[in-house]
C-alpha cells in the first residue's frame, strides 16, 4: 500500500513538473484560437510563404492527425513557410517535433539530371556573438554524391549551418524502397550544454550532430521543400503536420527512472 502511495505521489509530481515550456504548437486546426482556415496559408497567424511562385495551403484531404495540414509546393528552386517566433532565452536543452509526408513522386529525380531535394523544418537561432545559425533537418534524396552520401540516396539527416558554412552533420541512409507515400514523425533534442543534436524518425535514433554551445534566442521556424539543380518541373508537395518546439523540464526522467524502480522493473529505453 505504502509503495502505491508512494508511486501515486510521484506520478502527481511527474504530471506538473514533466510539463514542458511550451514555445510554439500548432496543428493548423479550425479549433485553434486564432483559428486556421482552408486556403492560402500565408498571412494566417504570423505565416508567409516565399518566393511568389510557391504556394503554401492548408488543406484537408492529407493530414497526420486531426482534420487540417500544411501542403507546400515549391516555386522556382524552393518553397518556404516561415513564422517568426521572438525568444530571448538562454535553454539548456530544446525539443523540436513535426510530422511529414512526401507524395510518391517527390524526390523523383531524372537520371540526366544532376538535383537533390530536401524536405526539412529549420530552426533559426542566434548565437552569442549575434551570428546566425540555421538547424534543419527531415529527408534527403539526391541524385549525386553530396557529403558523403552515395548518388541515388535517400536519407534522414540534420544539418548545422553558420550563414553558407557548414557546421556539422549527419546522415541515416534510409534502406529498401523509397519513403514516400507516408507520414514519418521527427523529433529533434538539442542539448545546448553537451552541443549535441539528436533526432529521432518514428521514435529510433537516425542522426546526431554537433551544435555551438552558444545559442541564446530562437526567432524563426520554417518548413521548406526545397531542390538544388537544373530540373525546372518538380512541383511535387509535401505535407506538415504537428509542430512543436518547446524547452523540456528537468527531472522527468529521474521521476520516471524512480517510478521503474519502485514497480520493480527497469525503465524502457528508445532503440
Amino acid at each position: 500500500m505504502k509503495r502505491h502511495c508512494l508511486m501515486a505521489g510521484l506520478l502527481m509530481v511527474a504530471s506538473t513538473a514533466g510539463q514542458a515550456q511550451v514555445i510554439y504548437k500548432t496543428g493548423f486546426e479550425a479549433n485553434e484560437s486564432p483559428p486556421y482556415q482552408i486556403g492560402d496559408l500565408s498571412g494566417q497567424n504570423g505565416w508567409m510563404v516565399v518566393p511568389g511562385t510557391a504556394s503554401g495551403t492548408i488543406q484537408s484531404d492529407v493530414v497526420y492527425s486531426g482534420l487540417q495540414a500544411v501542403s507546400l509546393i515549391d516555386g522556382a528552386s524552393f518553397g518556404r513557410a516561415q513564422v517568426n517566433i521572438a525568444t530571448s532565452e538562454i535553454f539548456p536543452t530544446l525539443r523540436s517535433r513535426y510530422s511529414l509526408m512526401a507524395s510518391s513522386e517527390w524526390g523523383t529525380i531524372p537520371p540526366e539530371v544532376l538535383d537533390r531535394f530536401e524536405g526539412q523544418r529549420r530552426l533559426e537561432f542566434t548565437d552569442a556573438q549575434g551570428s546566425p545559425v540555421g538547424v534543419e533537418f527531415g529527408l534527403l534524396c539526391t541524385n549525386i554524391e553530396y557529403n558523403g552520401l552515395p548518388a541515388g540516396s535517400r536519407a534522414w539527416y540534420i544539418e548545422v549551418t553558420s550563414g553558407e558554412v557548414l557546421i556539422d552533420s549527419s546522415y541515416h541512409i534510409i534502406p529498401g524502397s523509397d519513403p514516400f507515400g507516408r507520414w514519418y514523425s521527427f523529433d529533434l533534442l538539442m542539448d545546448m550544454e553537451a552541443g549535441l543534436a539528436s533526432l529521432r524518425v518514428d521514435h529510433a535514433l537516425r542522426a546526431e550532430a554537433e551544435i555551438p554551445t552558444s545559442l541564446t534566442a530562437l526567432s524563426v521556424l520554417q518548413l521548406q521543400n526545397e531542390r538544388w539543380g537544373t530540373n525546372p518541373n518538380n512541383s511535387e508537395p509535401l505535407y506538415f503536420d504537428g509542430l512543436f518546439v518547446a524547452i523540456p523540464t528537468p527531472g522527468t526522467g529521474l521521476l520516471m527512472l524512480g517510478g521503474a524502480i519502485l514497480l520493480g522493473g527497469r525503465p524502457r529505453r528508445n532503440p
